[in-house]
């Protein structure tokens, strides 16, 4: 029996990819490249052929795929140029990116029970939003 659950992966660019872009392509295109990317992948789990290595290996080839939609590289000529490859292979992802499986804890709306009961240890932020959030928790607890 198998179960669907959903697998999230960070992507992030391996540090010598801004450098290489920058003398390939404007700014713009170098930022969209370079940020973090967190994706959320729907994989399988218990009696099936698809296991870590195979979800991991089509999260990367299903991320290359979606940057052909980036007009700059949305052909091979242009992939080509800019990323030094038109392949849509694992050693093309792994040359400029990184991937990690992240397990998803909880929403953090999960932790305010807790933060409740220790709310008298929580010390200040020195920002002024967080720190009137935290008063007006404080307040809430004690109306009771």
């Amino acid at each position: 029996m198998s179960f669907k659950t959903t697998g999230y992966y960070a992507i992030n660019p391996r540090p010598e990819f801004a450098d290489w872009l920058l003398e390939r392509t404007d700014a713009d295109m170098v930022e969209l490249l370079t940020e973090p990317k967190l994706i959320e992948h729907d994989e399988f789990i218990g009696k099936t052929s698809w296991g870590p290595r195979e979800n991991v290996l089509r999260v990367k080839i299903l991320f290359l795929a979606g940057l052909r939609d980036l007009r700059p590289i949305s052909d091979d000529a242009g992939c080509e140029s800019i990323l030094g490859s038109s392949e849509i292979s694992e050693a093309m992802f792994d040359r400029w990116w990184t991937i990690q499986y992240l397990e998803l804890e909880c929403n953090v709306k999960e932790y305010l029970g807790e933060l409740n009961r220790a709310l008298d240890s929580v010390r200040p932020t020195g920002n002024p939003v967080v720190d009137e959030w935290l008063e007006n928790l404080k307040n809430r607890r004690t109306d009771r």
